[in-house]
């Protein structure tokens, strides 16, 4: 119970903090929508995210890897994890992932924002930067679009159908 009331208290306190965040508006240009429609694969602890025969392919966690690999499979598990718990609480207060952008990479580390939409004011879009194996986990649950800086997945982008 406590876990539990700590995300929802932290969803809460981070919403307030980032309140001047809001109100951001967001492009899609120069992004490519890979789920639904493209490539989302665990292969191990390796993630696989792009479209036609082009992804980023980048290691991350056993427990994040599993994650990804249940929600792509949609699998029940028997105890909510963290972005069930995530997605959850986010629909307790009327917000919704409205996408995520994979935005960068930095020669060490991917970087991503999750964008989060108030559902009683549609104009309210809160950009959080996030993990990306995390927001792609959050992504798949809440059934929203995964997109990537397509310059991005030109650059490091490996070729997948070889």
């Amino acid at each position: 119970m406590l876990p539990k009331l700590f995300g929802v208290f932290s969803i809460i306190v981070l919403l307030t903090v980032l309140g001047t965040a809001v109100n951001q508006y967001y492009s899609l240009d120069g992004y490519t929508k890979v789920w639904p429609g493209g490539v989302v694969e665990v292969v191990g602890n390796t993630l696989i995210v792009g479209s036609n025969c082009t992804a980023i392919v980048a290691d991350t966690t056993e427990e994040r890897a599993q994650g990804i690999a249940d929600a792509v499979m949609n699998v029940s598990i028997p105890r909510p994890d963290t972005w069930t718990s995530w997605e959850a609480s986010l629909k307790s207060f009327n917000i919704s992932v409205d996408a995520v952008q994979m935005q960068r990479y930095d020669g060490k580390y991917y970087y991503a924002d999750v964008l989060l939409r108030g559902m009683t004011d549609q104009e309210k879009v809160l950009r959080l930067d996030m993990r990306p194996s995390d927001a792609i986990a959050l992504a798949l649950r809440s059934g929203a679009p995964i997109y990537v800086n397509t310059t991005m997945l030109k650059e490091v982008g490996e070729d997948i159908c070889k």
